[in-house]
């Protein structure tokens, strides 16, 4: 009886270890402050729906397991989608994709790989590489941090208006590619005709041609020297040619204060770092 009672009270305490294990001592919380609802789509996230709508003005948080590493999770909002959230006119780039194709992953995106161990650091970013939709902000909040890294960052002018999305971008490789030397990099939605997004350069020269890319690989010498691939695939090599003159470059780095990834190896500005458990609150829209 005492060895039955003795293998009763192990188990249930290995099961409460295990409780506690996988306890969701992580947090997303996207807070939905535009004039309408948006659809947020995850990537990752054990657990999770797919899909979420999150009605103007309201908030949905997203437990983040801390039982093990977490990696790549990815955020993005999405607008004018079905009951279903999906065949959205905009964020739409995975799958069931409408007639016209998925949307080019441009998307205004939150980004995380997460770790809560005593020795381990949870890394955490918004991106505008490929480029953006609607203005966003994140803002980690982390008791027990012990690094200066965890900070905030704020996108709250983003527009993809042509006062703001760059519409006559040089995309020559400094005249090395004479037809690509003014380019506009407002996305347009091939069926409306409405702007969607603003491509980062990288994305305009690789993206689909029906919403106004070039379709060309990253590796290719028309795109090389603005996505970092191929002949430019290290910093080093990639700052030897145009990025960071880009007016786009110098838009994210102006409207999201050296806060946020602009291109591939912005890490300096868009690398943001916390320590033990960690609740981001990532925001659609956010008031200025």
């Amino acid at each position: 009886m005492l060895r039955r009672i003795s293998a009763l009270a192990a188990a249930l305490a290995l099961a409460l270890i295990a409780s506690i294990g996988t306890a969701a001592a992580n947090k997303v919380v996207v807070q939905n402050q535009c004039s309408i609802p948006v659809w947020i789509e995850q990537l990752n996230v054990p657990g999770a729906k797919k899909v979420v709508k999150i009605d103007k003005g309201k908030a949905y948080t997203y437990d983040v397991p801390d039982n093990k590493l977490i990696e790549a999770t990815r955020w993005w909002p999405k607008t004018g989608c079905d009951k279903n959230g999906e065949n959205c006119t905009q964020g739409q780039t995975m799958a069931p994709c409408p007639a016209q194709g998925c949307t080019p992953p441009i998307d205004s995106k939150f980004e995380a790989t997460w770790c809560t161990g005593s020795n381990c650091q949870t890394y955490f970013d918004l991106s505008m590489v490929d480029g953006f939709t609607l203005p966003v902000t994140m803002k980690p909040s982390a008791p027990k941090n012990t690094i200066p890294g965890c900070t905030q960052a704020a996108c709250p002018s983003l527009s993809t208006s042509a006062s703001v999305c760059p519409t006559s971008e040089d995309l020559s490789t400094n005249g090395k590619f004479p037809a690509l030397k003014n380019q506009d990099l407002r996305m347009v939605d091939p069926k409306t005709k409405k702007v969607i997004g603003c491509f980062s350069p990288c994305g305009k020269l690789t993206f689909a041609k029906a919403f106004g890319g070039y379709n060309y690989l990253p590796q290719d010498p028309q795109a090389a020297f603005y996505c970092c691939k191929g002949e430019a695939d290290t910093k080093e090599t990639c700052l030897k040619g145009p990025i960071k003159s880009m007016s786009y470059v110098k838009l994210i780095d102006d409207a999201c204060k050296n806060e946020v990834y602009g291109w591939a190896y912005d890490d300096a500005h868009g690398t943001h770092t916390c320590t033990g458990p960690l609740t981001v609150t990532f925001t659609i829209c956010p008031k200025s």
